[in-house]
């Protein structure tokens, strides 16, 4: 039928975990975003991996483009990487549709997906290899979107023991403070003046809180930036920083500064067992 070869498939998918992270997406936008022959495409090319290279990250392009221009042809061996990677990406893209549209909370079917936010030196322990994923399209306040003013990068135990801050931390609708050392809160204190209540939830137990996680739900100024200098810890977590603040804490090269914006729970909670998992609702 003087069929030409098709010797690379380029596609990218209609964005849909963008779309539904949108405030204003209804169930029509979210399907109109939901690509049908995309998907076809990509995992008839990612099956034909003998012959065809398959390309669905436009990060992939420069790699492309190198081995075309000095060797004029994609190995097997990168054909198959970009194949298994095909593969991963419909897989993901169905996932995200399947747990937007289905009706119940404990669906029958229960998967997961995730992206690879970064890398990290060790997990737990010094001989356990570790990373951080994040949900695909979530823009929620948490760690892993938290903005980084400074410090150094964030590791396994800096990330847990932030998060049970900020797990702790969202009880509260009034001025609170929670500063949290090896997972476990220390000091949690409420009032009505910043300053007051982190002194508060220093003096709770000042032994633990030396290294630990300063949280609090107001934004952070110049007078409590002074305070927690005083003292050593790792991370200082605040919906916002002033200026000044920020330059106070700058003097402490190693702290690490997070801003988060209005915190949001997340709704679930999972827990890995072995053989599967349990999941719960959050309390809230």
């Amino acid at each position: 039928n003087n069929i030409k070869w098709i010797d690379i498939v380029i596609c990218n998918l209609y964005p849909f975990s963008e779309t539904i992270s949108k405030n204003d997406c209804d169930q029509a936008l979210a399907l109109e975003n939901v690509d049908i022959g995309g998907p076809t495409m990509i995992r008839s090319a990612a099956k034909n991996v003998g012959w065809v290279t398959v390309i669905v990250d436009p990060t992939d392009y420069d790699y492309l483009l190198e081995n075309l221009n000095t060797k004029n042809e994609i190995d097997f061996d990168s054909r198959s990487f970009f194949s298994a990677k095909a593969f991963g990406h419909t897989a993901q893209y169905d996932t995200i549709i399947h747990n937007y549209l289905k009706p119940e909370k404990l669906s029958d079917d229960f998967t997961l997906t995730f992206t690879k936010h970064s890398e990290m030196r060790y997990g737990e322990n010094p001989h356990q290899a570790a990373a951080a994923y994040t949900i695909p399209g979530d823009r929620s306040s948490n760690i892993l979107n938290a903005k980084i003013h400074q410090g150094k990068k964030l590791s396994y135990n800096n990330i847990m023991d932030a998060d049970a801050a900020l797990s702790c931390l969202k009880e509260f609708n009034s001025t609170a403070c929670v500063i949290v050392k090896h997972a476990n809160p220390c000091g949690v204190a409420l009032g009505a003046n910043m300053l007051n209540v982190y002194k508060r939830a220093f003096d709770a137990d000042s032994l633990s809180a030396f290294g630990g996680i300063i949280a609090i739900n107001q934004p952070c100024d110049d007078i409590l930036a002074k305070e927690i200098s005083k003292v050593f810890v790792e991370i200082v977590l605040a919906p916002a920083f002033t200026k000044k603040s920020l330059e106070i804490f700058s003097k402490k090269k190693n702290l690490r500064v997070l801003s988060l914006g209005k915190y949001k729970p997340k709704k679930s909670f999972g827990k890995e067992i072995a053989g599967g998992w349990v999941i719960q609702e959050t309390d809230l």
